[in-house]
C-alpha cells in the first residue's frame, strides 16, 4: 500500500472526521471568546495562537485531501468553503476572521456521516448478537 493510499484511508475514517468536527468546534468557542470585550489583551493573544494552531490544522486536512483527491475539480467543488473559511490565516486577510464560522457546515456534515455509519455499524452488531 502506497502511502497516499494510507494518507486516504486515514483521512476518510470516521475517526478523523469526529476529530476535525471537534476541532471544528473548538475553533469556533476560541473565535467567540476571542471577539468578546470581557477579554484581556493577554487572553486575547493566547486565543490567537490556539486560532493559528486549529488553522494551520485545518490547512493541512485539506492538504492531504487534495494530494489523495482522485479528481481535483471534484475536490474543489467539494471543499471550497472549507478553502474560504481558512483564506483568514493570511495576516493581510484578518478582518475575514468571521468567514471561520462557515466550519460549522463542514462540521455538521462530518456528524452526520459519523452518525450514518454508527448507525450501519449497530444494524450489524444487532444481528450478529441474535444470531
Amino acid at each position: 500500500m502506497t502511502l497516499r493510499e494510507r494518507a486516504g484511508r486515514f483521512i476518510d475514517h470516521p475517526r478523523t472526521a469526529l476529530v476535525v468536527a471537534g476541532l471544528i468546534v473548538a475553533s469556533i468557542l476560541v473565535l467567540l471568546v476571542e471577539f468578546s470585550e470581557a477579554v484581556t489583551p493577554a487572553t486575547v493573544e493566547a486565543l490567537a495562537g490556539a486560532s493559528h494552531v486549529f488553522t494551520a490544522i485545518f490547512i493541512l486536512e485539506l492538504a492531504i485531501r487534495l494530494w489523495v483527491a482522485p479528481s481535483k475539480r471534484r475536490f474543489f467543488a467539494i471543499y471550497w468553503l472549507d478553502i474560504v473559511a481558512v483564506i483568514p490565516y493570511a495576516r493581510s486577510l484578518r478582518a475575514f476572521r468571521l468567514l471561520r464560522l462557515l466550519r460549522l457546515f463542514r462540521a455538521g456534515q462530518l456528524l452526520s456521516r459519523s452518525a450514518t455509519g454508527l448507525r450501519a455499524a449497530f444494524r450489524e452488531g444487532r444481528s450478529e448478537v441474535l444470531v
